[in-house]
């Protein structure tokens, strides 16, 4: 696996303070990176200016951060700089007064542009704010607990077998600050971990993220394919359901049992829908598993 950049892991460092709004759909409680291990261990450990503005904008945040479209969309700040340096310059200015030269990704531009202001320039102050004193802390903690995460779980990789071999996990990108749960952005798949610096590290549950996100790259490749765009309910729907061939009798079925165990699936579509059937079928035959019921 490949370290997600500091950068992004600032952007997921901030957004681990904030919690879901109460009554939030389960589409936006699905997109939250709320964290309150993580965020005990950052006031525990780093310095003040690290984390004491996502604590006081927490609750404006939150409301902010209900409607599906900012709870999905606003992860993409994580795409819009390489490194730290570039995004504390841009933060100088509005998102709006942004050239495509100024960033590195022009779809996270576009995605950000799509949303209400308020929400996307409060984080992105905060974060500027932060970066500081946040990377003081990453170089302290974090980069050693990527460096150990990673020989885990490149380890316990290399044994899998099929069908994982299929797929190119070794491009994925592990970040120390996404929690236990996984993001595509494009064909870029990125996870973490609910281990925090000095836990041991079960390379497993990583490892089933991985294959999740991949598994939902390639199923909104079909959706693509058909001329459709479809919802998180869809895709999760149709990635579940195929994971759970994927993973009999394998190394990870006891962790993708154990992952898929506690999942709030209450807003997900009927994988048994006719079209959504058919999508199986096919991004089955992509993985080379039985997609059939």
């Amino acid at each position: 696996m490949r370290a997600a950049s500091r950068y992004e892991d600032l952007v997921f460092h901030g957004l681990a303070f904030v919690p879901p709004a109460t009554g939030a759909s389960a589409a936006s409680r699905a997109a939250s990176l709320y964290a309150p291990a993580y965020v005990a261990f950052a006031q525990g450990h780093m310095q003040a200016e690290a984390w004491s503005l996502f604590i006081e904008d927490a609750p404006v945040l939150s409301r902010l951060f209900a409607p599906v479209a900012v709870a999905h969309a606003i992860g993409f700040l994580a795409e819009l700089h390489d490194e730290i340096g570039a995004f504390r310059a841009a933060s100088r200015r509005p998102l709006d007064e942004l050239a495509p030269e100024d960033v590195s990704s022009r779809v996270a531009l576009q995605a950000l542009r799509s949303l209400p202001r308020e929400p996307v320039e409060i984080l992105r102050s905060d974060l500027a704010l932060a970066a500081t004193a946040f990377d003081t802390g990453y170089e302290a903690f974090l980069a050693p607990h990527a460096m150990a995460i990673r020989e885990v779980v490149d380890a316990r990789r290399s044994v899998l077998g099929a069908p994982f071999d299929r797929l190119p996990l070794d491009e994925v990108h592990l970040s120390t600050t996404l929690g236990p749960r996984g993001r595509v952005f494009g064909s870029r798949v990125v996870v973490g971990t609910e281990a925090l610096p000095g836990q041991a590290v079960d390379p497993d549950p990583i490892l089933v993220l991985a294959v999740h996100e991949h598994v939902v790259h390639l199923t909104t490749l079909a959706f693509g394919r058909r001329g459709r765009a479809p919802g998180w309910a869809e895709v999760e729907a149709v990635a579940l359901s195929i994971e759970e061939r994927l993973f009999i009798r394998t190394p990870l079925e006891r962790a993708f049992e154990a992952w898929s165990g506690v999942l709030d699936r209450s807003g997900l579509a009927d994988a048994a829908r006719e079209d959504l059937v058919e999508l199986c079928a096919e991004v089955a035959r992509v993985l080379d598993v039985d997609g059939s019921e």
